[in-house]
């Protein structure tokens, strides 16, 4: 929505080349740090008491996958 209305406004004379560029940086940047931020120290402890441990899920993923157990 954002890129949409920058382009309006960049057609109709209302901004200039440098502040389309910064908004379209802005609105690319707002979709891009919110998801990096919420996967990086966010993360579900349903998930990683399912991989077995409740420590931090980079400590999980050192150990490599675990073996599947046998059934009898």
């Amino acid at each position: 929505m954002g890129t949409i209305s920058s382009l309006f406004g960049y057609q109709a004379g209302i901004i200039n080349q440098g502040q389309f560029s910064v908004l379209v940086a802005v609105v690319v940047a707002s979709a891009i740090v919110p998801t990096y931020l919420a996967q990086r120290f966010f993360h579900p402890k349903h998930a990683l008491e399912a991989l077995g441990g409740e420590g931090e899920p980079e400590l999980l993923e050192r150990r490599g996958p675990q073996p599947a157990a046998r059934s009898r």
